[in-house]
């Protein structure tokens, strides 16, 4: 728990083992303020992930992560926000009408550890 500004006070709970994709979560949170007022806040929700491909893993020690590739088409490019769009980009699939060619890879990658 940690006291933040403002006299707001933040909560983490990390919850192990992680539920299965799909899992319906049921959470209660009690507390009670500086004049003895208690109260309780109840609400489920529902937990949906994907599992990365095992065959994207390194398994190296000094690499551990994920193999990715990440690509962005330059900042004036006319492109929709679409997940196919996404798709089709990664596969190399838009072409850029002015060159013939597909759209120039331009990514703006930051990495964090």
């Amino acid at each position: 728990m940690n006291a933040g500004a403002n006299g707001q006070t933040t909560v983490n709970y990390d919850v192990t083992p992680l539920p299965a994709s799909g899992s319906i979560v049921n959470a209660s949170l009690r507390y009670a303020d500086n004049t003895g007022t208690r109260i309780t806040n109840n609400w489920s929700f529902t937990i949906n992930y994907v599992s990365f491909n095992p065959a994207n893993r390194v398994s190296s020690v000094a690499n551990q992560g994920f193999n990715v590739r990440v690509v962005q088409a330059t900042a004036d490019a006319p492109l929709a926000n679409s997940l196919q769009r996404a798709e089709d980009q990664l596969a190399g699939f838009l072409i850029d009408p002015a060159t013939g060619q597909p759209y120039a890879n331009d990514p703006i990658f930051r990495r964090s550890r």
